[in-house]
């Protein structure tokens, strides 16, 4: 029997990279979700931001939900200043929907997104 301290920490990107399966998908969405853990203000590498987000999206998804909504806003304020295409803005939410269903994560996503 495996007790808990033997059983190998939970790796989070490695569940969203699982996911991943076209290797343009593979290059392009850590990097949007990265872009979104920059936004939170998490620290460290990309790995190091998706462990702290993921322990803190487990603890209070509200807050997971009311940091997504904000950072589609923020996006789409860069979209009608010209700075990204608002084509691009719903990228940035698929790489988060997909962490998060890998990662057992439930979201409203129609209140997240705004569909």
């Amino acid at each position: 029997m495996i007790t808990a301290e033997a059983r190998p920490r939970k790796d989070p990107l490695l569940a969203f990279t699982y996911a991943l399966k076209a290797p343009e998908s593979r290059r392009q969405y850590p990097r949007r979700f990265g872009l979104f853990f920059d936004y939170l203000g998490l620290k460290g590498s990309i790995p190091q931001q998706a462990e702290q987000f993921y322990l803190m999206a487990r603890q209070d998804n509200q807050w997971c939900e009311q940091n997504l909504m904000e950072f589609i806003e923020f996006e789409k304020e860069r979209a009608k200043k010209g700075e990204i295409s608002e084509c691009t803005i719903p990228n940035y939410y698929r790489a988060a929907k997909l962490f998060c269903e890998m990662n057992d994560i439930i979201l409203n996503w129609r209140k997240t997104t705004g569909h």
